[in-house]
């Protein structure tokens, strides 16, 4: 998916920069560069200009190359060396100290003071007879021998205690420190216990997060640092640390599935900074060390793809693309843990490439549908190729807009995507233009329609509303116009709205009125309303169990079944992870 830039005015201040979520600029080409040499951005920022949409800056080859040229250049530069400043000594003169003389005493005028004589205190109460106190009993001067040895044995004695009185405090603080720094070390086995439980659940981001705001304070285990890598790749943008690690650990690794799996992360990193030859290059190494992995051949077939898309069509980029489709083909994908995103390039490839792959259009729409039927992962994206298929092929019709209208849109941000592969072509802001291809200028109202879901789904809602706005005169006497509405209305919470809408009948038999009712339910606490519109989605639309199963159990905690039945049927459904490991925790 290459950008080009050689019609651009490299002087004119019209580049926006995307870092996280900072907006930069406005920048001209020369600026963008700049930033780049110095690592003020990064390749894995985003980039645009007035008439374009967001783009990562590695998807820009003129700016990569130049980029590097730069910083081949910079870095001989910086080999030579230049000359030290000396030192200046300075010297410091102390000053000397004021001598004080002492105070003269006069002691003749000192004399001496004859003491209070002593008066025996009376115990005699009131109103009785005083009587006199015996003197205290004489119990011998300071040099008596006696005297001395007691008082020597009290010192004794006193010392012991004092030093045993030391020691049991001594142990006690020991004691206490030791049992602290258990309590303390218990405690970091239990986060890092934590983050290898959320990671082998699959809430990978969940991990992640953990292990950032661990690792400024703890020592985290090699192990687990070295299991989150692809995490700490995807979600961190660690990618210069993560390959540094890899690349030391990777030859003292002997299982193949592990090794193959380190291999594909460093590839992942380099295919991160737009490096796509030393990515493919580790994919390769991955790819021989386990021949069933998907991983590495997703990756490279993603690469594959971007690198032939927008070219201009030649003969030996005709053979490149024959030769990519049939290693395509001819995969086996039996044990992928996710067919679904293959099936997706495949049939993308097929999409972009349609009068390449005319007879396998057929065949793309069978795998389509099989596979949208087994898991709602990608199933909305499965759909919109679908229909632009279908359009090349002379066979849509309105059913096929009409199944991914009544679908839920945004969907698949929430299923859990595994780190280890680049999901990029996926992403709606890219699946926007293809909706525009397939559409294109078509006045319809289903086109209308499937553009302004296309727009729902890349989460621009005013671009979503002006196109109903302007489908009005076509939507006479439509409920899929209405339908679109409530997704509009539920997308941009607007709960009034929301509710207006789910009174009208024409909406009551879609299986997305049962989900938006539910929810409004739960978010006004209602909880025999939320389980009457979940069960009636369970009973009615079996398609969407695991949505049903966990509106369910939001409304009653006690159903825990509900929960695992929903795992069951999507496993990576990121919220029912997420309440599984609650549940888990709470066990």
């Amino acid at each position: 998916m290459a950008n080009e830039v050689k019609d651009v005015n490299p002087k004119e201040k019209m580049w926006l920069v995307r870092a996280s979520t900072k907006i930069q600029g406005p920048y001209n080409l020369e600026e963008v560069v700049q930033l780049l040499v110095i690592n003020q951005i990064s390749f894995v920022d985003e980039l645009r200009r007035p008439t374009s949409r967001w783009s990562h800056i590695r998807e820009y080859p003129f700016i990569t190359e130049t980029v590097r040229a730069k910083k081949e250049l910079l870095n001989a530069e910086q080999t030579k060396t230049s000359p030290l400043t000396s030192n200046t000594q300075i010297t410091i003169t102390a000053s000397k100290p004021q001598i004080l003389k002492p105070i003269e005493v006069n002691f003749d005028e000192i004399k001496d003071i004859e003491p209070l004589r002593e008066t025996p205190f009376n115990y005699a109460p009131k109103g009785k007879v005083s009587q006199v106190v015996n003197a205290p009993k004489n119990f011998g001067s300071l040099d008596d021998q006696n005297v001395k040895n007691l008082i020597k044995k009290s010192n004794k004695n006193l010392q012991i205690r004092f030093f045993v009185f030391v020691g049991i405090v001594g142990i006690a603080l020991m004691g206490l420190k030791i049992f602290h720094s258990m309590q303390e070390n218990r405690k970091d086995k239990e986060k890092f216990n934590q983050i290898v439980r959320l990671n082998n659940l699959k809430l990978y981001e969940e991990a992640y997060t953990l292990f950032n705001d661990l690792k400024e304070s703890k020592e985290i285990p090699k192990e687990i640092t070295e299991s989150i890598s692809a995490a700490r790749v995807q979600y961190g943008k660690e990618t210069n640390a993560v390959r540094s690690e890899l690349i030391r650990n990777v030859e003292k690794v002997s299982n193949s599935k592990k090794k193959s799996e380190l291999l594909n992360i460093i590839g992942l990193t380099f295919q991160m900074e737009a490096d796509s030859n030393k990515a493919e290059e580790y994919y390769r190494n991955s790819f021989i060390q386990d021949p069933k992995s998907e991983w590495p051949f997703l990756n490279s077939l993603v690469i594959k793809f971007k690198k032939t898309k927008n070219l201009i069509m030649n003969s030996e980029l005709k053979k490149d693309v024959i030769k990519n489709y049939k290693e395509l083909s001819e995969a086996k994908t039996d044990n992928f843990e996710n067919i679904g995103y293959f099936t997706f390039i495949r049939s993308l490839t097929n999409l972009e490439f349609k009068d390449l792959f005319k007879d396998e259009i057929s065949f793309n729409l069978k795998e389509i549908y099989t596979v949208r039927k087994s898991t709602a992962f990608l199933r909305n994206e499965l759909q919109l190729l679908s229909i632009g298929l279908k359009k090349a092929d002379g066979s849509i019709s309105d059913d096929d807009y009409i199944e991914l209208i009544e679908s839920l849109p945004r969907v698949s941000q929430k299923f859990s995507k595994n780190p280890l592969v680049d999901w990029s072509l996926t992403d709606w802001g890219y699946l926007d233009e293809v909706c525009n291809k397939i559409v294109q200028n078509e006045k319809q109202l289903m086109s209308s329609l499937l553009k302004t879901y296309c727009s729902l789904e890349n989460g621009q809602f005013e671009k979503a509303e002006q196109i109903m706005n302007n489908s009005v005169l076509l939507a006479k006497g439509s409920n899929h116009y209405d339908l679109m509405q409530l997704h509009l209305a539920f997308a941009k919470g607007e709960t009034m709205k929301v509710g207006h809408l789910l009174k009208k009948g024409d909406l009551a038999n879609f299986a997305v009125s049962y989900y938006y009712k539910g929810m409004t339910c739960l978010s006004e606490k209602n909880s025999s309303c939320a389980k009457e519109a979940f069960a009636n989605l369970l009973n009615k639309f079996p398609d969407w169990a695991y949505l049903a199963n966990l509106g369910v159990f939001l409304a009653d905690k006690g159903q825990k079944t509900s929960v695992y039945e929903g795992i069951r049927k999507e496993p990576l459904f990121r919220p029912l992870l997420v309440e599984r490991a609650n549940l888990e925790k709470a066990e």
